[in-house]
């Protein structure tokens, strides 16, 4: 993570912790949002913060477009739309209209295993909820970071929120 994406969630999360609701701790993802917009607006951020914004705009439209353009069936009862965009993996695209039996084949692939890192990771994360909520139903009052703290071992000093231990693939 380089600098500007570190300042920015710093950001963020000190926005989302001042508009937290005292009576249930929620807080509105719209509201940081709004609180966020008004800051960059205004210029009362640093300006590696700015910078930052600006790179994950665009990569967010850029995702935005080619997950618009992935094949999906069209009216026609096909996938197949000249202008939809295959993923091959690793970030690589090619539009329908130029694939080889090569790419088509590797689209599949590609559709097979993302939906087996899907399954697993919904399992995993069943499985987690089913865990943490058993312990906090034999322990009434407690919070989630009372269970995580004495009872599964979690140690705030040895992760940083920001770093995972399965990253984010290109995809």
């Amino acid at each position: 993570m380089n600098y500007g994406q570190r300042k920015l969630r710093e950001l963020i999360e000190k926005i989302a912790l001042e508009l937290r609701d005292p009576a249930d701790n929620y807080v509105q993802q719209s509201d940081v949002i709004k609180v966020l917009l008004e800051r960059l607006r205004y210029g009362n951020v640093d300006e590696a913060i700015a910078a930052e914004v600006i790179n994950l705009v665009a990569g967010s439209e850029v995702r935005g477009f080619f997950n618009s353009r992935k094949p999906k069936f069209t009216s026609q009862g096909s996938l197949y739309f000249p202008g939809f965009w295959l993923p091959l993996g690793k970030g690589k695209r090619v539009q329908m209209s130029d694939a080889s039996n090569f790419d088509l084949i590797a689209y599949g692939d590609g559709v097979r295993g993302n939906r087996e890192k899907i399954d697993a990771a919904e399992d995993r994360t069943r499985a987690y909820v089913a865990e943490r909520a058993a312990a906090l139903e034999a322990n009434p009052g407690r919070r989630l970071h009372w269970a995580e703290v004495h009872l599964f071992g979690y140690n705030p000093e040895e992760q940083d929120p920001d770093e995972y231990l399965i990253g984010d693939e290109d995809e």
